[in-house]
């Protein structure tokens, strides 16, 4: 902390130290006036910089480029309150890590109930606790976390996520491409703005954005597995099986790749294979989305030669 402290402290004080000494050598060698008095409205500057950069803001400053960045007096009051905290806050992301989700979102809000309100920590709550499709629980975190800081892209992107689940449609979109108007190369709102067109049924809309997705970020195994999908679902069977088969070689851990290989099979007029990558992908994650509703249209078509027709 005492490295961080002074990395911190160095930015405000540098100019102020140069002023000070300039000032001393000014008077103590007695030069021209005129350059005393320049070099006092430098003190004062530094002074004032000073002074205004060590008043804690939460509002930072937007750069270019759409990175938030906090003044020094707010990163300072972030290091002392971190300091206490520390170990708990490294304990919740080692659970984050390791796919705990559950465990880790209880640990994040532990942190928040104590009265650390600062945005990687609400983020990874959010994160976690959409990971185990709690979306209103996330909503009410996400609220807290717009009262109390400013909101950047990624946020936005959390919040049309939240929106998807609560199976808001409007306001989703509206979110994503908020998130996307603040950083237009946003990998994760681009791939996620499709998957909710997808998952709102229109998925010719959404084979743009994970194509898009993909360029940005061209080893996503979601992005391909999702394009694979609304391939499918457009009838263009073949290359999104394309799509998903590599998506599986990429990550075969994804529940989600099971759910695209039985729309695959229902489209093709295969309920009963179709079925089996259904229930395969309930039995990796049983919160995949809409997985009961697939499971249901595939035991609906078996036996039936006629391909399937979409839930709503």
């Amino acid at each position: 902390m005492t490295k961080q402290l002074i990395y911190v402290l160095s930015g405000p004080l540098a100019s102020t130290l140069v002023a000070s000494t300039c000032i001393y050598f000014a008077f103590a060698y007695n030069t021209h006036g005129f350059l005393k008095l320049f070099l006092i409205a430098f003190l004062l500057s530094a002074l004032f910089d000073l002074l205004r950069n060590l008043y804690p803001d939460i509002y930072p400053a937007v750069l270019e480029d759409g990175t938030l960045v906090y003044n020094d007096g707010y990163q300072i009051v972030r290091l002392f309150k971190w300091k206490k905290y520390r170990k708990a806050y490294d304990e919740a992301c080692d659970l984050f890590d390791a796919k705990q989700y559950d465990q880790a979102a209880a640990a994040f809000e532990k942190l928040v109930a104590v009265g650390v309100h600062d945005k990687p920590l609400y983020q990874l709550l959010i994160d976690a606790l959409l990971q185990e499709k709690q979306a209103e629980r996330a909503l009410s975190y996400h609220e807290m976390m717009a009262e109390r800081l400013p909101l950047d892209s990624l946020d936005f992107c959390q919040l049309g996520t939240i929106k998807g689940f609560l199976n808001e449609q409007e306001e989703s979109i509206k979110a994503l491409d908020i998130s996307l108007s603040m950083d237009p190369q946003n990998a994760v709102t681009i791939h996620n703005k499709g998957y909710f067109l997808f998952e709102f049924g229109r998925y010719a809309d959404s084979i743009p954005l994970f194509d898009q997705a993909l360029t940005v970020s061209p080893e996503s195994a979601y992005a391909y597995n999702n394009r694979g999908a609304a391939k499918v679902m457009v009838g263009e069977l073949e290359e999104g099986l394309e799509d998903i088969q590599r998506s599986m070689e990429m990550d075969s851990a994804n529940a989600y790749c099971y759910r695209s290989l039985g729309m695959y099979y229902l489209m093709l007029g295969d309920p009963a294979q179709a079925l089996h990558h259904f229930q395969k992908a309930k039995e990796m994650q049983p919160t995949t989305l809409h997985i009961d509703e697939w499971i249901d249209k595939a035991k609906a078509q078996q036996g039936s030669t006629i391909p399937s027709v979409l839930p709503e």
